[in-house]
């Protein structure tokens, strides 16, 4: 297998761990939400804010920053990129009349590399986020009690 096949393979399953991570997100959200306390539909008064339940803020906390760290992942890259591509810009070979010659390849260097924390980082985060959620179901269920 080629090198460049290789980073194909790992440019696929990168985004589409993406995908999943920022819908499991959302999907983790709506569940909080399911246990909201006030807004008049779950005991609240109908003038209260709907608001997740203290034990549940850790989870919320951890979800909405795996969708800030979803969102730097793509700006983070596309900087690098777009600022890699000016570099190259002003590298490219000039024919005599001092016009850039089109199709030169230059080395990616380790620009490809700049938004892989923000990658690692959302997905830890997404999976911290459902550990204290799951944590939270299996105590409401009695089947675990907080020590």
């Amino acid at each position: 297998m080629k090198i460049s096949e290789m980073r194909d393979q790992v440019a696929f399953f990168s985004a589409k761990a993406s995908d999943i991570a920022r819908q499991l997100a959302f999907a983790g959200i709506a569940v909080i939400w399911v246990f909201k306390i006030g807004g008049g539909s779950s005991g609240g008064s109908e003038t209260s804010p709907p608001i997740a339940p203290g034990d549940l803020m850790p989870a919320v906390f951890l979800l909405v920053s795996c969708l800030a760290c979803d969102f730097l992942h793509y700006i983070v890259a596309a900087l690098a990129w777009h600022l890699k591509a000016e570099s190259c810009m002003e590298k490219r070979d000039k024919d005599e009349h001092g016009n850039p010659i089109a199709g030169k390849d230059f080395p990616a260097g380790n620009t490809s590399n700049w938004g892989d924390f923000f990658f690692y980082a959302k997905s830890t985060l997404l999976m911290l986020g459902y550990f204290c959620l799951l944590k939270f179901i299996l105590y409401k269920w009695g089947i675990i009690s907080y020590s």
